[in-house]
């Protein structure tokens, strides 16, 4: 059987799920919702998965005085650190809604994905059954109740396939 595009989609969706950490994810809600560290944490995991910037640039290594008279002095103690050149920021509350996107996706990715699956093998299924029903037509048999069986079936497969968007 060849897949549509709309199944590939699904399955590529699945399995990318099957490989991810395990969802839901949400955005780190620590200190009563307040908290500012940009993650985003599995919840099943218990561990962030990913951390969201509000600014972005350019990184860098470099070495900086912790203690002593400065780096040129003897005895100067020095550690290595990660700084940025900073080239661009966007604003705090778009940061804020990119972090609740992200976490909201992790659930509702493999939702839809399961739903649309559904879906488009209740409307291939439909698609067989009608060719069934235009050649039982087509030699006198009545196909009243066998549309109406093919209505419930799909109205059947839909309301499945809604289940799975309670996210």
């Amino acid at each position: 059987m060849t897949l549509t595009p709309l199944q590939t989609a699904c399955e590529r969706a699945q399995e990318l799920d099957a490989k991810a950490t395990p969802g839901p994810w949400r955005k780190c809600s620590a200190h009563d919702g307040k908290c500012q560290c940009k993650s985003i944490w599995s919840v099943p995991a218990d561990a962030p998965v990913l951390e969201v910037n509000q600014k972005w640039g350019a990184p860098y290594a470099t070495l900086r005085g912790v203690d002593g008279d400065g780096l040129g002095s003897i005895g100067a103690k020095v550690e290595a650190v990660i700084e940025m050149i900073e080239y661009g920021e966007i604003p705090e509350e778009q940061m804020q809604s990119n972090k609740d996107l992200i976490a909201f996706s992790r659930t509702f990715t493999p939702a839809a994905a399961k739903a649309l699956k559904i879906m488009a093998e209740a409307l291939n299924e439909a698609r067989c059954d009608a060719d069934d029903d235009l050649i039982h037509y087509s030699i006198g048999r009545p196909t009243e109740d066998a549309i109406q069986r093919r209505l419930a079936k799909l109205t059947a497969a839909l309301t499945a396939a809604t289940e799975h968007f309670k996210v």
